[in-house]
């Protein structure tokens, strides 16, 4: 029948099975009954990057929103929105008795926007920006970005 030494195999390969057998067991009832860890989010500060803000050049003609607000860094996408062409320009020199903007910030001009076309600006100088579109100025297709220091 069996030999000794195929007895003392066998047991042992029984045996090494078993433990395999409980160590599997055991080791997800182990986790599931884990200690209580710190289940509360820590409070670790969050940044917020700079962000793009989006002006819509309408028919009416007007810029929307007229007045914007946003943080140094971000950028104003300005997008034709109208059937119309549109510029945004912020340059005193084209628009003397409109346009303003802060000492040390860079003039801008679009030139004539397209329907659906865009441009887009990052305002880095704070203080408040006066713009307009030069075929509508008078109309009163004016506009103003106010640039804080910080996020928003």
């Amino acid at each position: 029948m069996w030999s000794d030494a195929a007895r003392v195999s066998v047991a042992l390969d029984r045996r090494r099975f078993l433990r395999i057998l409980a160590g599997a067991i055991a080791m997800p009832l182990a986790a599931a009954c884990g200690g209580k860890g710190d289940t509360t989010p820590s409070a670790s500060p969050t940044t917020t990057g700079p962000r793009t803000h989006v002006v819509s050049m309408t028919d009416a003609p007007a810029f929307d929103p007229a007045e914007l607000t946003i943080a140094a860094g971000d950028t104003v996408t300005f997008v034709s929105a109208g059937n119309e062409p549109h510029t945004t320009t912020c340059d005193p020199a084209r628009l003397p008795d409109i346009a303003a903007l802060p000492e040390l910030a860079a003039i801008w001009d679009s030139g004539p926007l397209l329907p659906g076309q865009r441009f887009s600006v990052r305002l880095t100088v704070p203080g408040v920006y006066t713009y307009a579109c030069l075929d509508h100025a008078t109309e009163g297709m004016v506009g103003k970005v106010t640039v804080s220091y910080t996020h928003l």
